[in-house]
């Protein structure tokens, strides 16, 4: 820990409080504004003049719904221009639980089914690109 801001490898296992107990590995991602979360059969739908999303985390899993916060355009790093929803969801990292601002997007192709930005990261934690999985068995490149 430096100056109270817990230190991240590129990849941690997270968890989803209240949604999903399974574990899975998150990318610390200092090159992406926004988390990511990885959703299945995702629904935006205005209810009383607000926004909100249905979407399953897992592929037969169960449907949540959310507040939509507000939408984003973003380019993904295969260049596709998407508009996503953005939403709070609480996530367990480094046995902490914060709420993180997150787009939702299908992220199948990609080898994590999360993404950890700049704004979740910012003044809470600090990435070491150079290990990974800290908050498990620690493990360092050579």
């Amino acid at each position: 820990m430096i100056n109270n801001l817990e230190i991240l490898g590129k990849w941690e296992y997270v968890t989803i409080p209240g949604f999903v107990n399974k574990r899975f590995k998150a990318r610390c991602d200092t090159g992406a504004n926004y988390s990511s979360l990885h959703a299945y059969d995702l629904d935006v739908f205005e209810l009383k003049k607000k926004k909100y999303v249905n979407f399953k985390l897992q592929e037969n899993g169960d449907q949540y719904t959310l507040l939509v916060d507000s939408m984003t355009i973003i380019k993904s790093s295969n260049g596709e221009v998407e508009n996503r929803p953005i939403v709070y969801i609480p996530i367990q990292i480094a046995n902490r639980i914060v709420a993180v601002e997150c787009t939702l997007t299908n992220r199948e192709s990609m080898k994590y089914r999360m993404l950890i930005g700049r704004k979740a990261l910012e003044n809470r934690f600090i990435v070491d690109p150079g290990s990974w999985n800290l908050h498990g068995k620690i493990r360092r490149k050579k």
